[in-house]
């Protein structure tokens, strides 16, 4: 059978694969000024005019990155392993967004994990991850206690950094922390001010988690004050069941209420059920969550939330990852951000 021919049918030709040196022949510069410039070395001294030329000849060539030559070149892979928890949290999302423009910024590609708030699942996923060779991993944890070296086995030595609660308490892993405790306070001082009688706080209990930590903070904060009456009420985090939960609660409307989500996606339903139940929202009901996504601002009710500052964490955690990269001997380092109140019409 003719080698063009393919079950009797005629095959295109096969186009040979442009390399370096057909792109830097096109520009008329050499090969290691085209490597510098198409891999956005920070070092690179070509002028704009020559990158210019030089992406020109890549494009009108077909010029594809052989990244399997340069993983066996550089023993780097040029990705980065991410987990996060889930995917339908806009908060996430927006960490995600930050961390994707910084690696693509060191021409490294990332590879994203959903643990789906499971703490047996973020070890698997990082070990999945490890599997692959990437060069590094940033996991957003529960709480990152049970990334140790022992449950990693073999994959332990990839560099790895967590986006962990102030209450992680694993020494032994990169961490960067955001300190809630002054922001919530300040939430907290805002009810007192209004009169609040009963604090009711809807917290999420993951797989193989027996408590949160900030359901833990809450509840620690609301219980210096014995007089006020406090509750907490478990969810599943599904906005639908949430909803439902709240309608079939039974809210005494003669009392000023306190209510405090575990994030904002927890809180938009919450806020409209609420509603529905006949709660003065910004008058007699308040209502304060965590993470102060966009949307907030643009909500029927504005909401207010505890901010985390994502660009912040997502840089922090980028620089710490890549001085792990380059020596991954030295000793674990922690960064703790603050965290602020941001108030809106709910409080």
């Amino acid at each position: 059978m003719d080698k063009n021919t393919l079950l009797g049918h005629p095959q295109p030709a096969l186009r040979k694969r442009v390399t370096l040196k057909d792109v830097a022949k096109s520009a008329g510069v050499a090969s290691n000024t085209v490597s510098v410039i198409l891999n956005r070395k920070a070092y690179s001294w070509a002028s704009p005019e020559t990158s210019a030329r030089v992406f020109k000849a890549a494009y009108d060539l077909g010029y594809v990155p052989n990244y399997l030559a340069t993983s066996l070149k550089t023993a780097r892979a040029q990705s980065i392993g991410l987990v996060i928890p889930d995917m339908a949290n806009i908060f996430n999302m927006q960490l995600a967004q930050v961390l994707l423009s910084r690696f693509k910024g060191i021409s490294h590609h990332v590879i994203v994990e959903v643990s789906g708030d499971s703490l047996e699942n973020e070890v698997e996923c990082v070990k999945s991850l490890a599997y692959r060779c990437v060069d590094g991993v940033i996991g957003v944890f529960i709480n990152g206690n049970q990334i140790t070296p022992q449950a990693l086995g073999p994959y332990a030595s990839v560099p790895l950094v967590g986006i962990v609660c102030p209450d992680c308490s694993n020494s032994g892993m990169n961490r960067v922390m955001v300190d809630f405790e002054a922001a919530i306070l300040e939430g907290f001082e805002r009810m007192a001010a209004r009169g609040v009688q009963k604090y009711t706080y809807f917290s999420t209990l993951n797989p193989g988690e027996l408590d949160s930590g900030r359901s833990r903070l809450f509840h620690d904060i609301l219980t210096r004050n014995p007089a006020v009456e406090v509750q907490q009420i478990h969810t599943n985090g599904q906005m639908d069941d949430i909803y439902r939960m709240v309608k079939t609660q039974r809210w005494d409307l003669s009392k000023r209420h306190g209510i405090i989500a575990l994030n904002d996606m927890t809180a938009i339903p919450l806020v409209r059920a609420l509603q529905e139940c006949g709660h003065k929202i910004g008058e007699t009901t308040f209502v304060m969550s965590f993470d102060d996504i966009f949307i907030n601002a643009y909500l029927p009710i504005a909401l207010s939330s505890v901010a985390q500052p994502y660009e912040q964490i997502a840089q922090a955690a980028f620089e710490l990852l890549q001085r792990r990269m380059a020596n991954p001997n030295q000793p674990p380092e922690n960064i703790t951000l603050k965290a602020k109140f941001v108030s809106r019409e709910t409080l």
